[in-house]
């Protein structure tokens, strides 16, 4: 019998697809608008995040272990000409700490106030500024920011998912006892 070749087919495209389809909705979700015509792959790293709401009972001696999440991380920076470059994370979690959701190993995160400074508010959330805008850049400095952020703005996403199941789970409990009370 031959050999297959799991790599025959290049996939690359459908992946660029799932993610752009992934960034516009973090957008809408995180209420951050910015064009995604620019859309470069900045840094890589693989990062270990505390999760101590998914602790665990030890089997030896019955104390809470501290479970890390694991994830790869990849630092993009995405805009229009027109516009300053916006940061975002794509991010794939591969061990530990639960799923980042019900199910879900990949997400987007978007800092605000994180390294995407030159980001401002409107009445339909934020956007980035336009490129013509004299504004200073330390891309170092504005990269190091979002690193850092980024335990905190996983474990707040993370949270925030956790809590709109819980609250879709409630209101099926509700239209279920509703329909059998028949009230």
């Amino acid at each position: 019998m031959a050999r297959l070749d799991k790599h025959f087919f290049d996939v690359s495209d459908l992946a660029r697809d799932d993610w752009r389809e992934k960034v516009k909705e973090a957008q809408k979700s995180q209420g951050i608008q910015f064009n995604l015509e620019n859309d470069d792959a900045i840094e890589q790293r693989r990062v270990a995040i505390d999760t101590p709401e998914d602790a665990f009972e030890s089997a030896k001696d019955g104390k809470p272990v501290n479970d890390k999440m694991r994830c790869k991380c990849e630092l993009c920076a995405a805009g229009g000409d027109w516009q300053q470059g916006t940061y975002y994370f794509r991010i794939q979690k591969y061990e530990g700490g639960g799923p980042i959701s019900s199910g879900e190993r990949f997400c987007i995160i978007v800092p605000r106030e994180e390294g995407n400074w030159w980001l401002m508010r409107t009445k339909d959330g934020f956007v980035p500024r336009g490129s013509d805008e004299e504004l200073r850049h330390d891309w170092d400095e504005e990269k190091r920011a979002c690193w850092k952020a980024l335990p905190g703005l996983l474990r707040q996403y993370k949270d925030e998912k956790a809590k709109k199941q819980r609250q879709a789970t409630v209101r099926k409990l509700l239209r279920l006892a509703t329909r059998i009370l028949g009230t």
